[in-house]
């Protein structure tokens, strides 16, 4: 018995058993309250080809050196992906123009970061117009239904006093300039990003980009747009495309998420949307994206930390699954060491019950050795005496082997001091039998 007081008391042990039960208590908190990130983001981009799924490729190839895959998935634009997001919840994180989402759903979503503008791009084929009024009596093609490029289309319309002509066709972007070309419509209207290979097509050809007279009226009363210059030669110097400056409107592109996007694989998105959109741009100037202005959108903590102060610290030194793992074990040991600390100040309290917990029982042993001996009728016998003397020297040698803290080596002292005593008493009996 006495063994197992001495096994269970010992320091090793009681903080090996406090240090598991605090262990295990911690996984479970842990795991609850920061579970580890998913290596895997479910991405709603844009139409294959498009500047959103070529950005989302590119996203992809830095995530994958990270160890995480992103899984890019192919949509009709900014429409489609609000839905992905928020309705069937089929994505975690993409991209939205800026102007387009419902009040609701802005509150459910955070903006990770503004990417890229995404300008009104305006061709005409037989001459150049400078104004929305110009636009509406002309043949249009219609932007497809669903897409972000209908829903601004609208929204100018609207805030312009303009209707959308009904005999007007939606085209997908391919088919519209296929039809300019051919001469069988007026004019093309679209939204996306200069990298549109289709943008880039349409530049490059023959027909009328509008300047925009009104660009800084429009992005002056609808905040979601933002006044941009195309430099005069910015496309092609050789070829002096364009031939002046023009004037456009832009929305932003904004790299959002929903609730289910893991904070860490924020930070990694973030990270990736800095090596891919950082630097010059036609429309913008060097650095100024990727930003935290996004939009109408609330921007996330992590957004706001990241461009206020970089990377994680261990993610600038570390693997990201490493530093996520260290980040992890941190949010468990910082809590337990909070909790450890008073304990182990309290050690001299702890040694000294421990000290109290093993002398303890030796104390009653003596207790019960004595009044045996004490309470026996008329004088001892002599082998009373020598059953009394055998208990006491053993419960001495039990006394001796008897593990104590250094520091409490003087209780030890004071029970063999008792137990001497007693041997002292009963010795004396001897001498008189």
């Amino acid at each position: 018995m006495q063994a197992i007081i001495t096994f269970f008391t010992s320091r090793g042990v009681i903080f090996g058993l406090l240090a598991l039960v605090l262990g295990v208590l911690g996984f479970k908190y842990i795991s609850k309250l920061n579970p580890a990130p998913p290596n895997t983001i479910d991405f709603s981009a844009g139409s294959k080809g498009g500047a959103y799924d070529k950005f989302a490729q590119a996203y992809a190839s830095y995530l994958a050196k990270e160890g995480v895959t992103l899984n890019i998935i192919q949509s009709g634009g900014t429409l489609a992906n609000l839905d992905k997001l928020l309705v069937t919840k089929k994505a975690q994180a993409g991209f939205i123009q800026s102007g387009l989402a419902s009040p609701e759903q802005i509150q459910q979503l955070n903006g990770l970061a503004a990417v890229t503008f995404e300008p009104v791009w305006v061709f005409t084929r037989t001459r150049p117009i400078s104004n929305l009024a110009e636009l509406a009596k002309l043949n249009l093609a219609l932007p497809q239904e669903g897409s972000g490029a209908r829903a601004s289309l609208a929204q100018l319309f609207t805030h312009s006093g303009l209707s959308i002509n009904p005999k007007w066709q939606s085209h997908d972007l391919d088919k519209a300039i296929e039809l300019l070309d051919t001469g069988k419509i007026d004019a093309v209207f679209t939204v996306a990003s200069i990298a549109s290979p289709l943008v880039q097509k349409l530049l490059l050809g023959k027909h009328h980009l509008m300047n925009f007279a009104h660009a800084q009226a429009v992005a002056r009363q609808l905040p979601a747009y933002s006044l941009v210059t195309l430099p005069r030669g910015a496309v092609n110097a050789g070829l002096d495309i364009p031939a002046q400056n023009i004037q456009l409107i832009a929305p932003q592109a904004i790299l959002a998420a929903n609730s289910e996007l893991h904070p860490a694989l924020a930070y990694l998105l973030l990270d990736a949307a800095q090596k891919v959109h950082s630097g010059t741009g036609l429309l913008h100037e060097p650095n100024q994206f990727p930003n935290a202005k996004v939009a109408e959108f609330t921007p996330a903590d992590e957004a706001l930390r990241y461009f206020k102060e970089g990377k994680p610290f261990l993610e600038r030194f570390l693997p990201y699954w490493l530093a996520n793992l260290i980040a992890r074990l941190l949010f468990v040991l910082i809590p337990l060491f909070a909790i450890l600390f008073p304990i182990i100040k309290l050690e001299p309290e702890l040694e000294a019950f421990i000290c109290k917990l093993r002398l303890q029982p030796h104390y009653k042993t003596l207790h019960h050795i004595e009044s045996g001996f004490v309470t026996a009728t008329g004088t001892p016998s002599a082998e009373l005496v020598q059953k009394t003397l055998s208990q006491l020297s053993a419960l001495e040698q039990q006394a001796v082997a008897t593990k104590v803290p250094t520091d409490h080596l003087k209780d030890r002292y004071a029970l063999l001091q008792n137990i001497a005593v007693v041997h002292a008493r009963v010795q004396s009996y001897a001498h008189k039998a």
